[in-house]
């Protein structure tokens, strides 16, 4: 996949999570906390969480390191994830 269009569904995914977090569960404030407050409210399972946490920190060091350190695969999975949260 190339750098722009990485960067491209990058981006998408961090909007479309957000905006699901905020809309249908109701979250208000950075990823991070709202991740954290889905946690301690058990409305998305722990696993998920946690695969979400992972996706926020591949996405940081990526766009503040330039690291890419996450498969198509893995890209693949996030995005069932957060079509899968939506009510």
């Amino acid at each position: 996949m190339e750098a722009t269009r990485r960067e491209s569904t990058i981006f998408e995914f961090v909007i479309l999570l957000e905006k699901t977090l905020r809309n249908e569960y109701g979250l208000e404030s950075s990823l991070t906390d709202m991740l954290i407050e889905a946690a301690k409210q058990k409305i998305i399972s722990s696993e998920t969480i946690s695969d979400l946490h992972d996706f926020r920190k591949q996405r940081n060091s990526y766009i503040h390191e330039n690291k890419i350190s996450f498969t198509a695969k893995d890209l693949k999975r996030w995005e069932a994830l957060m079509y899968k949260m939506q009510k």
